[in-house]
Order: structure tokens, then sequence, then C-alpha cells
């Protein structure tokens, strides 16, 4: 097993605390190594073709794009940010981009002049052409974004040979969690709580937007359903049922304490274990891993929804 490269890109004086969050995110995933500029040296004359090659040396791109121009090598017009990322375009790389909102704050003593503010508006545009991940308006926005879109690239990239050997075995740690919950605070701290442990997230609020997700869901797959029970338009046993009617996806339920039968006839239906609230977090992981460990199939590139 190798080690998966991940240029970091930003200019720093505005997004520097933003920039740390994405270095930390990335660094805390098994198998990568984030590399920013900052952390090597380079003669002043060349700086411009040593950011290039250090880019090129990557297998993937993080570019965070603010609302400052930034600096620019001696004798060119284009800024760091700039040069970074048309070294990820010309050497092919997969680019992660997220972009800072309208209502970023930017102190004043950072405001550039009008000319400088006008160039970097035509670099956004050009950025926003992209798929863009996420759009953020601090720093608190970045950490589970990052780790969640890289997971997603990890999960594509396993089926290109250019990364044969190079990515890290696949385990629970990037399983795919799909949360079905109409209560949204609750599905909030459980997608924290997941993509904390290194998990990768989606959320639907209703059973038919589950069972859409599992039936057109491309490029990816689900490795385990979080169910309640409650929703508002199809019975949590009944989505059960028609999951299990197409898939062998691993089903864990969400349940309250009064709702003993519905837990029995859940399992009756296929559900592969239940967690009642309110519960710990810890508590939820544990289950998640426990059924993971048991029936999720782990083949690199298999589906378990049977199209």
């Amino acid at each position: 097993m190798g080690i998966v490269g991940v240029f970091l890109s930003s200019t720093t004086r505005d997004l520097a605390q933003c920039r740390e969050r994405a270095y930390r995110a990335i660094e805390g995933l098994a198998g990568y190594h984030c590399v920013r500029m900052e952390d090597f040296s380079a003669a002043a004359a060349g700086v411009e073709d040593y950011c290039r090659q250090r880019v090129s040396e990557c297998e993937l791109f993080v570019g965070l794009v603010g609302h400052l121009r930034g600096s620019c090598p001696e004798g060119s017009r284009k800024s760091y940010t700039e040069i970074e990322f048309e070294a990820a375009e010309q050497g092919d790389l997969a680019r992660l981009l997220f972009v800072a909102g309208p209502d970023y704050p930017i102190p004043a003593h950072l405001i550039e002049p009008d000319t400088l503010r006008a160039q970097q508006r035509q670099f956004r545009e050009r950025v926003l052409q992209e798929s863009v991940c996420h759009e953020f308006s601090s720093a608190d926005d970045l950490s589970g974004p990052v780790a969640q879109a890289i997971r997603n690239w990890e999960l594509s990239a396993r089926r290109d040979d250019r990364f044969a050997g190079i990515l890290p075995p696949r385990s629970l740690r990037g399983s795919h969690i799909l949360i079905v919950d109409d209560d949204e605070q609750l599905a909030d701290a459980m997608a924290r709580k997941l993509l904390e442990e290194g998990f990768e997230v989606t959320a639907a609020t209703t059973g038919s937007e589950a069972l859409e997700i599992l039936s057109t869901l491309t490029g990816s797959t689900v490795d385990l359903v979080l169910l309640d029970l409650m929703l508002p338009d199809i019975d949590g046993t009944e989505v059960c049922s028609l999951i299990r009617a197409k898939s062998p996806v691993p089903i864990v339920m969400v349940t309250a304490r009064s709702e003993e039968v519905d837990r029995i006839l859940g399992l009756e239906l296929g559900a592969d274990d239940y967690i009642t609230k309110p519960f710990a977090p810890r508590e939820m992981v544990a289950r998640v891993r426990a059924v993971l460990r048991r029936v999720l199939r782990l083949e690199d590139g298999r589906s378990v929804w049977d199209h």
C-alpha cells in the first residue's frame, strides 16, 4: 500500500483557519498525506516551477477558493492559487473544490484593490464552472465535507488502474452509511459522529427519498442503512421490507422505547439490528461497526443494490 498525496491549495491570510481544518481532515484519513507549499522551501527564481512540480507529484487536489487574490511569484500575473489550480488541470488530477460563500468575512485590512478583486472574481467564475464540493462560510464548515469528498473520490478511484497499489485497503472505515430520519437535529448529530469516525454519510428525511437514493445512486454504494421507524410518508417497517426485497444491504433500525412490536416486526422483515432512542453516539457507532463486520461485503466496486 502506498500513500495518497493530496495537494492543499488556498490563500493564507484570509483562509488560515480553513486551511488548518482541511489539513487536519486530510491527515486524519488513513493512507493520505497532505502536501502544502509552506512545508517546503524553494529558490525565489524557480518557485513557480517548483510549485507546479509539487502539485504534479500528488494524486489529488483540494482547493479552498476565497475572495482574496493573494500573492503572485515575482514576474507573474497569476496568483499562487491559480498556478496550483492550473497545474492540477494540466496533470489531470481529480480536483475537490471548496468555495467561500458570499457571507465569508474578510477583515477590512485585508481588502485588496479593485483590480485584484476583479481578477479573483474571474478566477472564482472559472472554478465555479467545475463541480464544487461545498460552499463554506467558516472554518467549522470544512472538516466533515473535506473528509467526505475524499472518501467519495476514493470509491470511484478504486475502479481506476492508475491508483492500484496506492489507495488504502478497504475496511470498515470509509463505509457509506445512509441515515433515514426526519428529525434533522438527530440526523445531523449522527452524521457528524459517523464522519468523525471515518464513515461516508448520506441523509434522507423520508422513506421515499431513501428508496430513491438506493435505486439511483451511481459512483458509490450504500454499505448500511440507519432507518428510523417513524417516518412522515412511509412507515419504517414498510421501507425496511421494500429495501430487503431489492437488496441485502444491512439495516439498523432506530426506534423509540415504546415500539417493541415494530422492532420485532422489523427484525422479522430483515433488519439486522436496532438501536433504541435515546442513545449515546458511541453506542450507535459500535452497533454500525458490529453489523458491518458481520455482513458487509467488502469486495471493491461491488454494489449492494440489485438494479
